[in-house]
């Protein structure tokens, strides 16, 4: 770790063609609203590992071509409306390891973001819309009872992993129809409704593993795909499984319990 803890407004004014900074292993606290402002060109911010708390709707301003943006391992507890409103051009975002416990319409602006990273924060719902290239999505180790997504077309893994569900509805999963892995071990869930993965075609990879109230029935399994489906984890999950829960899955089909 560096020792620098404060940035002056002025540090980067004169670096206008600036297109990767790494700030991570530091103290920043404090992101003034003037400091990137003559940083059009910046592609790759790095502000991984600081002190970070806030991000206003004028931090990030101006930064209409910045690609990779890392803000994990801060103490990040608000995300201004606005935050994210003029990275148009963002494809990955990480703010993992942080305290936010509220991400409702940060992210409409983010047209072009493909990977984002959401782990270990103090997320209890989540409501996602527009982001419509994104292919990766984590929100593991979070407390998270509850999820909405407006449209998700291209996603193809989602990492619910460590979260607080308690039951997967028919519709959860309905406009996230592209899914390969879906990775849903150690919550609370209790019950998943009979055509919760009607809509999941592509779906190559399943984590039930570690729901240890889960019931699993017979029509659980009726709409995967056993041409694509590859692995089933269902290790450490309550003991009621009916006997032909599994008949309609392909032999090829690894189960792990």
């Amino acid at each position: 770790m560096n020792s620098i803890s404060i940035l002056d407004e002025t540090l980067f004014q004169t670096n206008n063609e600036l297109k990767t900074l790494d700030l991570s292993q530091n103290r920043i606290s404090t992101l003034k609203s003037s400091l990137f402002q003559n940083n059009e060109k910046l592609e790759l911010l790095n502000l991984e590992n600081n002190q970070i708390e806030l991000i206003t709707k004028k931090t990030f301003e101006g930064l209409f071509n910045l690609r990779s943006l890392n803000l994990s391992s801060n103490k990040i507890y608000v995300l201004s409306s606005g935050a994210f409103k003029d990275l148009k051009s963002l494809e990955s975002l990480d703010i993992s390891k942080n305290k936010i416990a509220v991400t409702r319409y940060h992210f409409c602006s983010l047209t072009k973001l493909t990977s984002l990273s959401f782990r270990s924060n103090a997320l209890k719902t989540i409501e996602f819309s527009d982001l419509t290239e994104l292919t990766h999505l984590d929100l593991s180790d979070n407390e998270i009872t509850r999820i909405t997504f407006d449209s998700l077309p291209h996603l193809k893994v989602m990492n619910l992993h460590r979260n607080s569900l308690y039951e997967i509805r028919n519709d959860m999963f309905s406009k996230t129809t592209n899914l390969e892995e879906l990775l849903l071990s150690g919550n609370r869930i209790y019950g998943i409704e009979p055509y919760a993965f009607k809509n999941l075609s592509n779906l190559r990879i399943l984590s039930l593993t570690g729901n240890r109230e889960l019931k699993i029935s017979s029509e659980l399994f009726n709409w995967l795909n056993d041409t694509t489906l590859e692995r089933i984890e269902i290790s450490r999950i309550g003991t009621e499984i009916h006997n032909d829960a599994f008949d309609v899955v392909g032999s090829d089909v690894i189960f792990l319990v």
